[in-house]
């Protein structure tokens, strides 16, 4: 799960930035600037599927290519099929600093395990980002963890407004009634979301 351990070109066969790349219709997300990078934080990035984040999150981490590449850790916690394995990786994690866990909702009671290595204090020098799906579920499960955020926020990953979406596609030009109200239809079509916007291309 971590290929710039390795291969300093990671990024070219990356399943999520590779999808990216051949998209005609793509943006950076901005919410990747929200999240905390000072030490210790602990970040929720909280949001329907199919917005894009396991693609910023992998952003994130090629924006901090420049970091020792040992030092930052991602993990699919969908892959792990008990309370018991994820405590174990967790507190192997020794010398990384940038923690990335995402799909935590996907393990029920996760956050009883985090939240007592926060505990512990293993963690005190480390900056940690949680991303899930289930919105509802992971803000309460946010809600948890009273004083342990540390520098940490919890960031809301939605998809595009109509505002982000016309400047998406018609970046800033000046736009006549008529094609106005042709991108609106648009983008009631696509709702917004980034596979959907591309699905729906010839509408644009």
């Amino acid at each position: 799960m971590n290929p710039w351990w390795y291969e300093e070109k990671w990024e070219k066969e990356d399943k999520h930035l590779k999808e990216w790349e051949l998209e005609k219709i793509k943006w950076t997300p901005k919410w990747i600037d929200q999240i905390s990078l000072k030490h210790f934080s602990l970040n929720f990035v909280i949001g329907p599927r199919q917005v894009g984040k396991t693609t910023g999150l992998k952003f994130l981490i090629l924006i901090e290519k420049g970091t020792n590449q040992k030092e930052i850790v991602y993990l699919d916690v969908g892959l792990i099929s008990d309370l018991t394995r994820f405590r174990e990786i967790l507190f192997s994690f020794k010398k990384e600093r940038y923690i990335f866990l995402d799909e935590v909702t996907s393990l029920k009671d996760w956050h009883r395990i985090l939240r007592g290595a926060i505990d512990t204090g293993i963690f005190k020098d480390k900056v940690i980002i949680a991303s899930g799906s289930a919105t509802i579920k992971l803000k309460k499960h946010a809600e948890l963890f009273p004083g342990r955020k540390g520098k940490g926020k919890i960031i809301e990953v939605m998809p595009l407004s109509f505002p982000e979406f016309l400047r998406v596609i018609n970046k800033n030009k000046t736009l006549t009634n008529s094609k106005m109200q042709e991108i609106f239809k648009s983008y009631k079509l696509c709702g917004g979301f980034p596979n959907a916007i591309n699905k729906k291309e010839k509408h644009l």
